[in-house]
């Protein structure tokens, strides 16, 4: 009987015990699907959002492109109209079981305003930008709207400004110079055997050939103040002209239109995959290394007092991932060591550029940035004009290369070169020492587009504008 009493004793703790899982259970169920339902939501809502900002990035780079008109002063009313049909169009219509989208019926929404500047690297010193305003909102599978903002039709906002800047569309007239070489201050072509024969050279000083004994080049203008020493193997016409002196600048000088922007260093290079203090260079829109050499190994920058350092003994030219063309921004000066280097694409440096080693190509693309292959820009913090400098030999640069300063080829030795293929303008001197029987520079407009350089006081004489309206041809680019 007391086994029994002491049973029945027992029954009873058992039953609190499963009572108390089952309570236990319960409640972690009603909290897992209250934190998974408001999840589902709250993971839809903001996929919504990210659905409303791609709309208005469209739609204002839609509106942007709708500038590109054959006047000086666009039609505003078609931006308004394409930005206001590519919202209701892409957003109201394919979605409309999720969002309830306000149609940009008056221009609260939407606006387009002109803005004029004194910056002279703003081609026509004048510009738009185009704005959009997408309101949304989205219908909760489980949680009442509230939670999610403002009750009623527009519970979020997205907002995406385009700007929009006429691009020059140059051709070369006046003289009907189409010359391989521009110079704002002497050239002095001493080395032997230079071939140069199809190239026309135009100087705001003086041209020194003479001291080449076969060397051969194509017609001359120089400024009504110079002289022309002739070189040994011949020469094309010679003409004069009284046009100021030449200024060129290369006009793509934003960073955002390039690749790769070596500014804020420190920041954005990649640790860990190079030796030492350098970094890894990589796209401005990549979070890894995604430039290398023709062997696959990452291109490692050091970051000195005197600006940036590339360095390589593998040989082989830098270019993206796959083999693409890169171009380049830097804020101060580049120097390349190692021999057999190069790139595949091209080069903006605010400073000066010198190529320490041997048999380098550098090589630029028509298509990216019209075929830059190397150009130094003034030295913002020296105040000063860059140079571009080879010190030694076997050079070969393809496209459009200048300097703000003097562009200079050091070597008086052998080799292959240097071979200049395209358009080299600079702002100084112009000095070509090589004794290479493959020297030679030739004219060829199919590798670059001129329209990217600015010839500044000279252009009314090499180089004009078309007459053709200021927006024929724009530039768009999204910057909120």
């Amino acid at each position: 009987m007391s086994f029994l009493n002491g049973f029945l004793r027992f029954r009873p703790g058992l039953s609190d015990s499963r009572g108390s899982f089952v309570v236990g259970a319960v409640i972690f169920l009603f909290f897992f699907m209250v934190v998974g339902t408001f999840g589902i939501d709250l993971s839809r809502y903001y996929m919504h959002q990210q659905r409303a900002q791609d709309i208005a990035d469209r739609a204002v780079l839609a509106g942007g492109q709708a500038l590109n008109q054959p006047t000086s002063e666009p039609d505003l009313a078609v931006v308004y109209q394409i930005v206001r049909n590519y919202i209701i169009e892409n957003y109201g219509q394919q979605h409309a079981d999720f969002y309830q989208v306000n149609s940009p019926t008056d221009v609260d929404n939407i606006r387009v305003v002109h803005y004029t500047t004194s910056d002279p690297d703003h081609y026509g010193q004048e510009y738009y930008r185009v704005g959009a305003l997408v309101y949304g909102a989205f219908s909760p599978y489980f949680w009442p709207s509230r939670f999610f903002g403002e009750v009623g039709s527009r519970l979020f906002v997205r907002h995406a400004v385009a700007e929009v800047h006429p691009r020059p569309i140059r051709q070369f007239v006046g003289m009907n110079i189409d010359c391989s070489v521009y110079a704002a201050g002497n050239m002095n072509l001493s080395g032997n055997n230079f071939k140069a024969g199809g190239a026309a050279f135009c100087a705001g000083g003086n041209i020194n050939a003479g001291g080449s004994n076969n060397g051969v080049i194509g017609d001359v203008y120089l400024h009504s103040s110079g002289s022309f020493s002739p070189p040994g193997g011949g020469h094309g016409t010679v003409n004069s002209y009284d046009e100021q002196r030449l200024v060129p600048r290369f006009t793509e000088t934003n960073p955002a239109a390039y690749d790769v922007n070596l500014a804020d260093f420190d920041e954005w290079a990649v640790t860990g995959q190079c030796p030492g203090n350098a970094r890894a260079v990589r796209t401005q829109d990549s979070e890894a290394p995604d430039v290398q050499w023709e062997d696959g190994s990452p291109v490692c920058v050091v970051k000195t007092a005197d600006g940036y350092s590339i360095s390589n003994n593998n040989g082989g030219q830098i270019s993206l991932v796959g083999g693409d063309p890169v171009t380049i921004y830097s804020d101060d000066s580049v120097t390349f060591s190692g021999n057999g280097n190069g790139l595949k694409g091209g080069l903006y440096a605010r400073g000066s550029i010198l190529v320490e080693g041997n048999n380098y190509l550098f090589e630029g693309d028509r298509d990216k940035l019209g075929g830059l292959a190397l150009w130094g820009a003034e030295d913002l913090e020296a105040e000063a004009e860059a140079e571009v400098e080879f010190e030694r030999n076997s050079i070969k640069v393809v496209g459009i290369s200048g300097a703000g300063g003097d562009y200079i080829f050091g070597s008086m030795g052998g080799g292959t070169g240097p071979i200049l293929e395209g358009l080299l303008v600079t702002g100084g001197n112009f000095i070509m020492p090589s004794n290479s029987d493959n020297a030679r520079i030739t004219f060829d407009t199919e590798i670059f587009d001129p329209s990217f350089i600015d010839f500044g006081n000279w252009q009314q004489s090499a180089q004009v504008e078309q007459t053709r309206p200021l927006y024929s041809e724009v530039k768009v680019r999204l910057i909120s």
